[in-house]
């Protein structure tokens, strides 16, 4: 199955198969398949800042084609660090915020060029930790050593014309790492609900 979603600023086949990403307008990754309502499946959205900055700004679940937003916490962002395989099949410019520069498929940094094209495989670390993406090729991560989650996804970067198309995924673990996604965004759902409560009350009190 390969799915996609184009956010803000991007382009998106009809069918969602593909999406791409230019003009530094926000990207977004999605996990699972918001265009197959039947299947009810939950879809993980994660919403990234303008201009490569890619940090979290708004967290939420699909499902059946309807969108549940959090708040724009940083904290959020924080608690989210997944790895994806990816099949490059669109590659023009990209910048992240490592450093590296991606000119018309070449890598760029202080060591040379690194060249990937259509049919690479390239691995993005999503590193909320830190507030930038890690880039891999062929299996290989440029920059460190993780663990790899098996899922499939069509990733457009924030800040680049770059697209990537989902190669495969296992859907018994795909379903595990989404239902553990649910859990945890569903418990930061609540703790946030609880403190704005919690600042109503004292507000209230105060005046």
């Amino acid at each position: 199955m390969r799915f996609g979603y184009g956010s803000s600023g991007s382009e998106a086949s009809e069918d969602g198969r593909k999406c791409s990403l230019g003009g530094g307008k926000g990207g977004c990754a999605i996990i699972g398949d918001p265009f197959d309502a039947d299947s009810g499946r939950k879809s993980l959205v994660l919403q990234y800042t303008k201009a490569g900055m890619f940090s979290m700004s708004k967290i939420g679940l699909v499902h059946l084609g309807e969108s549940l937003e959090a708040y724009n916490e940083a904290d959020m962002a924080r608690k989210l660090r997944d790895v994806y395989d990816v099949f490059v099949f669109n590659s023009t410019w990209c910048w992240s915020q490592d450093g590296f520069y991606y000119t018309n498929g070449q890598k760029v940094n202080k060591e040379g060029m690194l060249p990937y094209s259509k049919g690479d495989r390239l691995t993005l670390l999503l590193d909320t930790d830190e507030g930038m993406l890690r880039f891999g090729l062929n299996g290989v991560l440029m920059e460190r050593a993780v663990e790899k989650i098996p899922a499939g996804v069509c990733f457009a970067i924030s800040g680049c014309h770059a697209a990537f198309e989902i190669v495969s995924f296992d859907d018994g673990l795909l379903e595990k790492e989404k239902q553990r996604a649910a859990a945890r965004l569903y418990r930061l759902h609540k703790k946030a609900f609880y403190e704005v409560e919690q600042l109503g009350t004292r507000a209230k009190n105060e005046l």
